[in-house]
Formats: structure tokens, sequence, C-alpha cells
């Protein structure tokens, strides 16, 4: 479906004029020639180019199918010579059929004559891709439709809209060709590009840079943290912009002098003919921008990259719009232009750089973690996808990088050349010579911060830098922000150290005890547990003293001591169990440097308990034992602190087997309690929910229940009900509800339970452990198997996750999983499960525990219904050895054992 001859040039002027709207050229006229008249075109498009100056565009229409002779466009050419019409650009177009003997030598003699740049659109040409912009005219002329993708259709457009300006900017060339002393269009020698392609997730900052540019007229600081991407995203816009300037230089700040840097870059002078001998360089640089400012095309672009705040003196003597667009990079915050921050980049966007530069590590939740660690800054993230690429670095290697200062060996751009190792080059290109004694002591203070953003109150409470430091510190925040040290959100008024900028801090500068004294202090007073304070509610402490501790790792002072028993008992409640028993390590290897026998006694003590709930009870009693002779050594028995490590000792006693011991201690304790402080003090209360689970494990359930809803009634009458001392408390009673066969009742406490753990503690935390198996065994017990079976393996994965494969819980889930199976009747399913709780009891407790005891008779049960009537009494009655040589007489455990240890033997 072939277009004919007014009807072709009609759809065209149609198609331009929609074109040169949508390639942002403002349309001033869209004409056709009238019918007879020979002036060598069909049509005149006028517009407005980037700079807002008039351009014509003539445009000759042939819709031929048989071929055209070239001589017939030579012939309209001399009729619009002719004419004395003026054109910046001529086009001839044939859609279906190329020219023939073209003859380039004569165009470019009709180009200098018309001084006018002459193209043509045919189908070697392009011109059915410029075409399919138009669904309707590409139909008319070639009988088919074309789909285009947005992505496609901007690609088109940008080829085009860059083929236009290329084409004027041939134009302004013949006219000024004539010149004997032409400016070179590159006025530096060197134009640093990098391919827009090659630039991950900024392009929407390279369209709004343009639009600052050439819309708003603005001179534009592109700012933020070193290493961020600020000079690629400057070569960027050269390379995708290239074409829409006239003249082009790039003038990098190597020194603190930005006039020196402007007069020795290479090839600017020369290029401009301006002779640099025997001049002063304040004279010379005024001639400089002279001769910028008086070239006469324009646009010109003029990149300044890594400029300072010097910068500002100069801001009136640079060139300016609109014949020059100005583009400045910087850390700093210079102070005359307009800044557009440059932000991080979005996860997804952090992906795709990692990715271009890594293609052996492919799981994007393992690379969303390595980015974490560095906070998405855009040179570590090349540093390290590269490493990990040359170097076949794992994930682990990867996340402890700058930690570890690890080797490299690879080629950045930012560089220019290979980087050795990963700390130690970032460390390299961040300078903190030039900052102030304040400005340093300020970025000290925020070296020992978590890097996340603290409002400025927060700021100012932590730092406490008293009265005479108030002002220094709001006005060095400032200061450090404007020269991009620290980040500020300025909407909610809150600072953040980046996590790149605090390592080098750290390594650059010496951070002593007393730079931090103040902000030590504070973090180390929230972390301690007061009184009765809930500790759930020093969990967002936990992050500031980890933080605070990490540049006295190896410090043995008592203050630092102090603070790393704080924080452990803190992370043991949070669940963190390994890292606050390494933390407490590194304190009891510091007050026994120092031989403060009461220090290290507090010290044994919270490691004692952190030893428990990593089920090593050995050592926990070894260390709580030695804590409370300490204790009455230097405080006397019935001291508040003797009898609460008494307590502790107690606990772990109970829960390694000696029950009647533990028993002891705790009576011993609430006698003390109740005469030092009467039966209502929490301290007493607390020892009353201790014995009311001794007095459980010995199968005094009644007493227990007493004991335990006197002490729950305590417990909130002084805490409130949502302390997280109760959840404790209930639980146990929960187990004494169970043991009597008030089963809907323990469920509904264990469910209870269950609700105010995952709220306290969050569903990770290993609290959530015991009190989904204890709910399972509950709902066992009224036949909800399949709820039961879910939570305990639910608690068996969890377990496995954050405890480790051999923890003593570990064989309680399984003894929970067993049961359920053999409440449906899978004794064979519950058979292993049981062999593997035995097998952990006895590595964890050896052979002559209740615990073992307990799993014995369970296995035996098992084995009896499986029919091996032989194992299975060798299990009974090893069981029942035990329970009678470790618990009273009369204990529910012994008559059950007893009953199924005669049936074997009958």
């Amino acid at each position: 479906m072939a277009a004919k001859g007014n009807e072709f040039e009609l759809q065209v002027l149609q198609y331009l004029r929609s074109l040169f709207g949508e390639l942002e050229f403002p349309i001033i006229e869209a004409r056709r020639q009238k019918a007879g008249t020979q002036n060598g075109f069909d049509i005149r498009i006028g517009f407005l180019d980037q700079n807002g100056r008039e351009r014509k565009f003539y445009f000759e229409c042939k819709e031929y199918k048989t071929s055209i002779s070239w001589n017939e466009i030579s012939v309209k050419l001399q009729e619009l010579y002719a004419s004395n019409h003026q054109a910046d650009g001529y086009i001839a177009l044939s859609p279906y059929v190329d020219f023939s003997n073209i003859q380039i030598n004569i165009i470019d003699s009709l180009q200098r004559t018309l001084k006018c740049p002459i193209k043509y659109w045919t189908p070697e040409n392009n011109v059915k891709e410029y075409f399919s912009l138009s669904d309707d005219l590409y139909f008319k002329l070639y009988g088919e439709r074309v789909s285009l993708s947005d992505i496609d259709r901007t690609h088109i457009r940008h080829k085009l809209r860059a083929y236009v300006l290329n084409i004027l900017r041939e134009r302004d060339e013949l006219v000024t060709n004539s010149s004997t002393n032409k400016i070179p269009r590159e006025l530096t020698l060197k134009i640093p590009r990098i391919h827009e392609d090659d630039i991950i997730g900024r392009t929407r900052e390279l369209q709004e840079i343009h639009t600052l540019l050439f819309r708003n007229r603005r001179t534009v600081l592109i700012n933020g943290l070193g290493g961020i991407g600020k000079t690629t995203i400057a070569q960027g816009y050269v390379s995708k912009y290239y074409n829409e300037y006239e003249h082009i230089a790039w003038v990098s700040q190597l020194t603190g002098d930005i006039v020196d840097d402007l007069i020795n870059t290479e090839g600017l002078l020369k290029n401009l003919s301006i002779l640099k001998s025997g001049k002063d360089i304040m004279p010379l640089f005024y001639e400089l921008m002279g001769k910028l400012k008086s070239i006469p095309e324009k646009p010109n672009l003029l990149i300044l990259d890594s400029v300072d705040e010097t910068l500002t003196d100069f801001k009136d003597i640079l060139p300016g719009q609109p014949t020059w667009h100005v583009l400045l990079t910087s850390r700093e915050t210079v102070p005359g232009f307009f800044s557009r921050e440059l932000g991080f980049l979005e996860p997804k966007e952090a992906v795709a750089l990692f990715q271009k530069h890594c293609q052996l590590i492919r799981d994007e939740a393992e690379i969303l973690s390595i980015l974490g660690v560095v906070d998405y800054h855009t040179l570590t993230i090349e540093i390290l996808s590269k490493t990990a690429q040359f170097q076949r670095t794992d994930v682990y290697a990867l996340k402890n990088a700058i930690e570890a200062d690890l080797q490299a060996n690879v080629y950045i751009d930012h560089k220019g050349g290979r980087i050795d190792r990963v700390q130690s080059y970032l460390i390299s290109i961040f300078n903190l010579s030039k900052l102030s004694e304040d400005e340093l002591w300020v970025m000290k203070q925020f070296a020992c911060l978590p890097t996340n953003f603290h409002a400025y109150n927060l700021v100012h409470k932590l730092i406490s830098p008293g009265f005479d430091r108030r002002t220094m510190l709001s006005e060095a925040l400032n200061r450090l922000a404007q020269l991009g040290w620290i980040l500020h959100n300025k909407e909610g008024d809150a600072y953040k150290m980046h996590v790149v900028i605090k390592g080098v801090v750290i390594k650059k500068l010496s951070i002593l005890l007393h730079d931090v004294a103040g902000l030590m202090t504070v973090i180390s007073y929230n972390l301690e547990i007061q009184g009765y304070e809930d500790p759930t509610e020093k969990f967002v402490w936990i992050p500031f003293g980890q933080s605070i501790l990490r540049p006295f790792e190896n410090d043995t002072s008592a203050v630092v001591a102090l603070l790393q028993n704080r924080l452990a008992l803190i992370l043991n409640v949070r669940g963190k169990f390994p890292e606050a028993k390494e933390i407490l390590e590194k304190a009891r290897h510091s007050d026994e440097q120092r031989h403060d026998l009461g220090a290290a006694a507090f010290t044994y003590s919270n490691l004692g308990l952190v030893y428990q709930s990593l089920g090593d009870y050995r050592n926990a009693r070894r260390l709580l034992k030695q804590a409370v002779d300490e204790s009455v050594r230097l405080f006397g028995a019935d001291d508040p602190i003797t009898l609460s490590r008494s307590q502790n000792l107690a606990g772990v006693l109970i829960e390694s087997g000696d029950l009647m011991q533990g028993r002891s201690l705790l009576e011993n304790v609430i006698k003390s309690n109740e005469k030092r402080l009467g039966i209502d003090h929490p301290d007493t209360t607390n020892a009353y929910a201790s014995l009311g689970a001794v007095l459980y494990s010995i199968g005094e359930y009644s007493n227990a229940q007493a004991m335990l809803e006197r002490a729950i009634r305590l417990l909130e009458d002084n805490f409130g009900p949502d302390h997280s001392n109760l959840a404790q408390a209930w639980s146990h009673l929960a187990l004494v509800l169970l043991a009597l066969d008030k089963n809907a009742e323990a469920v509904s406490l264990f469910e209870k339970v269950s609700n105010a753990v995952e709220k306290k503690f969050g569903s990770d935390h290993p609290k959530n452990i015991t009190s989904w198996s204890n709910l399972a065994v509950a709902l066992t017990q009224i036949g909800n198997y399949s709820r039961a079976r879910f939570l305990v393996e639910n608690a068996l994965k969890l377990a496995q996750q954050v405890l480790g494969p051999n923890h003593p819980d570990i064989s309680a889930i399984y003894l929970s999983i067993a049961n359920v199976m053999k409440a449906q009747g899978d004794f064979a399913g519950a058979r292993p499960l049981l062999e593997k709780a035995v097998e952990l009891d006895e590595l964890n407790f050896g052979l002559n525990h209740l615990n073992t005891a307990i799993n014995y008779a369970n296995l035996a049960i098992v084995l009896k219904r499986l029919g091996e009537f032989v194992t299975a009494r060798e299990f009974s009655t090893k069981s029942l050895a035990i329970m009678e040589a470790t618990l009273p007489e009369g204990h529910p455990y012994i008559d059950k054992v007893r009953r199924t240890n005669e049936s074997l033997h009958s």
C-alpha cells in the first residue's frame, strides 16, 4: 500500500511536525512547498535548537519505486542555492529505493557552497527505522504494522536527536570553517568518558543534569560521598550528550589551587592559542577565562572535577550560561553553586552493578548481604565484585574484606590502575588532614557510633559536649556535612557516618579513651540493667555498645571491661550467645590481667550465665561457683550481690541435674531475702519463681503450683503484666498444670507464653524454641497433632540454626516430636528420634543424669511397643536406677518407670 505524490508529502509533513516535538525541538514552522514552485525542496521545518536558536531543515520527498539518480537531488540543491534560502540542514527522503550515482566529492562541494550539511534517508540509511516512530505512516508506506517497545522508541528518538544535533554542529562548522584559527571541539587533551550502557542505575540523574543545564540554565554541582560515582556520572554525561556541545573541556582539581590546575591542564592553553611563558598565574587565569567566554559558538561544556570550596572565590569569573554549561563534581557542598546531591544506588541497581563485574556469585540474597555490609558504597561494590571474580573470593571473605584488608589486585577505573588491598586503597583516597581539631573530635565520636542516622538531639545527648562545646558541635557537624564527611538528613535533622568513612577514621586517627569518655559513659549507662528494668528495652542500645567497643578491642581498662559486661548481658538476653561469650572472655582476660578480683567475679558470674545459655553446664557451674565464692569473701554471704549470684548458681545446678543441692541453695537465698527485704520484694519474688520450678522438677506439683501462682502475682504487682521475666514463670506454671492433667489450662497458658515471647523477642529468638516445644507437648495431650508437629518442627529448625546441632535443648525437641508420633501410633518413626535424644543427653549430661534417664524411659516404651523387649528392659532398668538416685522417693517419674519395668519383667 504505497503512498503517492502529494499524499506522501502531507504524511511526511505530519510525521516531521510530530517528530521534532518528540525530540524536544519546539516547532516554529512546518510547511509544504506550493505546487509548481521550484525552490529545491518539498517541506520546510523551522524549530528552536537546544539553545533556543532558530533553525530550518529542508526536505525533498521522492516516493519512487524505480531507480532514482542523485543527479535529481543535485538539481534541487542548485535550485535551493539560487532561491537564497538559508538552510541549516537538507535531507532527501526516499522510502523505497536508494539513490544511485552518489558522488561524495560533489556533495562535499555543494555543502561548502551552501554552508549546509546534505543528508539522505533511504532504505540503506535507516529510513524504515526512523519512520517506524509513526505507526500510521509506516503502514501506509510498507503495508504492515510495526510494534515498538518503549525502550525501542526511546532508543530511536535518542538516535535521531543526536543525528539532528550533529547536522547543526556540521552546519556551524561549515559557517565558521573559513577561519584560520579554528578552535578544536575538545579543548583539553583528556576528556574522560564512559559509555552510557556501562553506567548502572543513573539514567534519571543524567536526564536531570541535562534538564538543569539546558532548560533551567544552572551551573550544576554534583556532590556526595567519596567513591559514590560523581566522576563516573560526569563521564557518562559527556558521552551521552557529546554531540550537543560545540566545545568541551575537562579539568580535574588535583591540588588545593584550582587556578593552578586550570592553567596546567594539558592542551587547554595551547588550543586557545594562549602563551604561558613569562606570565604570572592570575593574569594567565584571567586571560584563559576571557578566551573561553569569547568563543562565539554555543553551547559549550566545562567540567570541573573534584573541586573544593575554594572555587567559590571564582564563581563570578567562570564562563556561564547560556554559552557555557558548567558541571562540577565535589565531595563538598561548594557555596555559590546549585547542588545536586548524588545518592546511593537502589538495592536492585547495586545488585546489577555487582553482577556486571562478577558472574561467580549469582544468588541475590548473598549479594545483598555483601552490599549491606558496605552500605551500598559504589566504589567498594566495584572493588569487591571484581575481587570475587578475579580472586574467586567467597561471600564470607567479601563481607569481611574491609576489616581484613583483603588482597584484591584488580583494575579500578577510579584509580586508573590496579589496587593491591581493599581497605588500604579506600584509606588512601580519603584525606583528613584539612580538618580542624574540633572537626576531628566530632569525627572520632561518630566513628564510635552505629552507621545509621542519628537525630541531632540524640547525638548531643550521647556525646555530651558540655556547655563550652555546645555551639562547636552544631558548627562542626554542619561543616563536616558540607565537606562530605558526615551525611545529613535535613528532613529529620539527623546525621550518620558511612561505614567506609568509619573504617578510614578508625585506621587513620588514634581514638583514645579520653577522646570518647563521655560517649562511652552514656552508652554504658544505657546498657546497664538498673534495678528491675526489663532487659528487652535495652536491645536498642546493643549496636551502640558494639560500635564503641570496636576501636578498643585490645583495651584492658576497667571502663571497657565494664561496658563489655553490660553489653554481653543484654546480648545474652537477646539470644546472641556466642557473641556474648566472646566479649566476656575479653573482659575476663582484662580483669585478671589487672588483678581486679571484684571485677573478675562480676565477669565470672555473667560468663557463667552465657555458658548456661550455650548448654555448657560444666563451665557455667564452675564460673558461677567462683563468682559466689569471691562474693562471699568480698561482701559476705548475705550481701545482695552474693545472693543474686547464688540464685544463678542454683539455676545451673538444677539444669545440670543436681536438684536437691539447687533446692537447698535457693531456700537459703529465699530465707535471707525474706529476712532482709521482706516477702514482697522483687528479689524474693524472683527466688520464689525459681523455687517453684525446682518443686516441679522433684515432683511436688501442688506445692509448685502454689509457689508459682504466688510468684506470678507478685511479679505482676512489681513489674507489670508485660515484663519479660513473667514468661518464664508462666511457662513453669503451665508445665505444672500439664503434670496435674489440667491440659486445657496448660494449653491456654503456653499460648500466652508463646505470644509474649514472640512479641518481646521476635520470631528468631532462642526462647521460641522452648515455648513452641512446650506448647506442642500440651497440644499433643489434647489430640491436636498437626499443629503440635508444625510447632515442634519449627522449633527444631530454629534450634539447629541458632544453637547448633548438639545443644542440650535439641534433645527435648526430639522427644516432643517423638511423643507426637507415639500418640499417632508411629512407634517406628519415634524410635530414631528418641535414639538421637539419648545420644545427645549422654554427650551433654553423661550416663547418670535425670534428662538421660527420662529419654531412656521413653525409648524403652517405644521399644516395648515394637516388640524389642530385651533392649527395652535394659533402658528401663537404667532409667529407674538413675531416677531412684536423683529424685526423692514417691516422684511420679519413678512410679511410672517402675510400672514399665515391672511389665517388661513379667
